[in-house]
């Protein structure tokens, strides 16, 4: 209605307009109707920048077409950013534009479990000379947990360090997933004990993660201990975790 009042008035839209338009459509997945005003928009002769294009992909994204972002993103790469606007149709954000597509394709393979593609974005991002930020690593260490490699997941947690990165505890936790998937009970100690002697104190996920490792091998010596930390730390304990408890007692050996 309001881009119409516009060219009513005899104003004719930008590049601003028209990606406002697109963003409208794409925060709610509607990918086609995205992709329509992309189409009227070249048509009037507006070139797209970064920022259109990674509208279109976070619409693909919601809706798992993998696929359709990639070819936006592939696009939103030829843009020129030396001359490209630095707009945002609704937040700004000190990420650079194209900084925001290689996030936005690592996070959605790393959400549908793609750990490939999430670490073949983090090389695209990595060989355009652009260091990853938390969100980018945080995605392809998801995506490493997802897949249950702990000694990957390790060592991009060692990467975000070596960048100065400080890991909160979704990360940490992303980490222990992938131990625990593994059941890499070693590694899932060593995790746990960094976390702590960086100042980053561990959640109930965190907790319920450890207990599941140790559950698996019927260490429930180790769980009895985790659930002592818990408490003492004022947290309660949630329905993962007496879950691991249980499972703890009976893989125990001898019963």
């Amino acid at each position: 209605r309001w881009f119409l009042r516009l060219t009513d008035d005899g104003q004719t839209p930008d590049e601003v307009s028209y990606a406002t338009m697109i963003y409208a459509h794409a925060k709610h997945g509607a990918t086609e109707q995205a992709e329509k005003w992309l189409q009227h928009m070249l048509k009037a002769g507006v070139q797209p920048n970064v920022v259109t294009y990674n509208s279109l992909i976070v619409a693909c994204a919601r809706n798992g077409d993998i696929v359709g972002a990639e070819r936006w993103a592939y696009e939103a790469e030829n843009v020129d950013t030396t001359t490209e606007v630095m707009y945002r149709p609704v937040r700004s954000s000190k990420a650079e534009p194209i900084v925001v597509t290689y996030c936005s394709m690592i996070d959605a393979h790393a959400k549908v479990g793609d750990r490939d593609g999430a670490e073949r974005w983090h090389r695209r991002m990595s060989d355009r000379g652009l260091l990853p930020n938390r969100h980018a690593l945080s995605s392809v260490i998801t995506a490493c947990a997802k897949a249950g490699d702990a000694l990957a997941a390790n060592q991009y947690l060692m990467s975000m360090e070596k960048a100065e990165i400080q890991p909160d505890v979704v990360v940490y936790g992303s980490v222990l997933n992938a131990c625990a998937k593994a059941g890499d009970v070693d590694r899932a100690k060593k995790v746990f004990q960094h976390m702590q002697s960086s100042g980053v104190q561990p959640n109930n996920f965190v907790y319920s993660l450890m207990a599941q490792t140790f559950a698996y091998s019927g260490d429930w010596v180790e769980v009895e201990k985790l659930a002592s930390m818990l408490t003492k730390q004022g947290l309660a304990m949630n329905a993962h975790f007496l879950a691991a408890q249980l499972l703890s007692y009976g893989c125990a050996r001898p019963r």
